[in-house]
């Protein structure tokens, strides 16, 4: 009982920290500037990119390609922003852009459509009547709850 009241406050602050909104000298959010400033650093890896609407942009960030109801599909990740973007109020919204190659799809991504695939010890995978079934731990490249090991709501109140 003592765990569910302590996972229930936890999901009440991220709620909260979620809601409130953040000063916009910490996040960048406005495109035209953003482009000319953006900056990547290199990475190796894999990802499952999905999104009921998942825009492709070039290296000035113009979208060049918007792309409906594709199904998740496995991309490799070339390249992830060094800084956090955001294109509303909400903090919780902030993402990393994230250059990906992939059959149909070669471009920058927001990166919360993307889930980053870990190795891990808890990965597993069976069979089920014939179908093969892979459950895998991701990282989300889009702001969650915490960040950088601070819950959003002590952050902002730290920042403030």
């Amino acid at each position: 009982m003592r765990i569910f009241f302590g996972l229930l406050v936890i999901l009440i602050v991220g709620l909260t920290a979620c809601s409130q909104t953040t000063n916009k000298s910490h996040f960048q959010s406005d495109k035209s500037e953003v482009s000319s400033k953006i900056t990547f650093k290199k990475i190796n890896g894999k990802a499952i990119l999905m999104g009921k609407s998942v825009k492709i942009f070039n290296n000035r960030l113009n979208e060049i390609e918007e792309i409906s109801n594709i199904p998740p599909q496995i991309v490799d990740i070339v390249e992830i922003s060094d800084s956090l973007f955001n294109d509303t109020k909400e903090i919780c919204k902030s993402f990393w852009y994230v250059k990906v190659q992939g059959e149909k799809i070669n471009g920058i991504v927001n990166g919360r459509q993307v889930f980053e695939i870990q190795n891990s010890n808890q990965d597993t995978s069976f069979t089920v009547e014939g179908n093969q079934i892979e459950i895998l731990t991701t990282d989300f490249l889009g702001m969650g709850v915490d960040y950088n090991g601070d819950l959003m709501g002590s952050l902002l109140t730290s920042q403030s």
